[in-house]
């Protein structure tokens, strides 16, 4: 595999397949994922939430391996590979309605961020908004398709 220009791949596939039962989705799938951004594009059903769900450590694969900033998902604690992504499913759902400062405590909680009162209130200071209480207080509502 060879290293793009910006330094070593951020995330690698070598060789990966998956298969949701009989359905093959990804076929010795091999790709590298440079430092900056990526954009995975293709029709309805060619894998793109798939690969991200490997790489987010959702999914393991039936065959290859998946390596993040130089972890193998087969090989490492999860935990040590989890703790460097952030992943939002397409389909999240929250339970119930939920304020942007209660959700941020909620991922804070299950991500082990310490001092989370202080950092919800710092980040949230940087966004200008309007009305009262600003953007802590606006609701994260759930959206079906």
């Amino acid at each position: 595999m060879q290293k793009s220009p910006g330094g070593p791949p951020v995330a690698s596939f070598e060789s990966v397949s998956f298969a949701y039962g009989s359905r093959k989705v990804l076929d010795s799938l091999t790709l590298a994922m440079p430092p900056g951004i990526t954009a995975l594009l293709g029709p309805n059903g060619a894998g793109k939430t798939t690969v991200l769900r490997l790489l987010a450590t959702v999914r393991r694969p039936d065959s290859g391996s998946v390596v993040v900033l130089g972890s193998s998902t087969a090989e490492h604690d999860l935990d040590s590979v989890r703790s460097a992504l952030g992943y939002l499913p397409q389909d999240a759902q929250w339970p119930g309605r939920l304020t942007v400062a209660q959700f941020m405590q909620l991922m804070c909680w299950l991500r082990k961020v310490d001092q989370t009162p202080t950092r919800i209130d710092r980040t949230l200071s940087d966004w200008p908004t309007s009305g009262d209480g600003g953007l802590a207080s606006y609701p994260v509502v759930n959206t079906e398709r």
